[in-house]
C-alpha cells in the first residue's frame, strides 16, 4: 500500500495506491487480469 513506511515500499515487489485512494482495488485490478 502507498501508505506503508518507506523501508517496506523500497523492498516490495509492487506498491499500489494508499488506503484513501482504493489501493486494494487498484492492486486487484492490476494483478487479477
Amino acid at each position: 500500500m502507498g501508505n506503508a513506511v518507506d523501508y517496506t515500499k523500497k523492498h516490495a515487489d509492487a506498491v499500489t495506491a494508499d488506503c484513501d485512494h482504493d489501493g486494494v482495488a487498484v492492486a486487484i485490478n492490476k494483478f487479477a487480469k
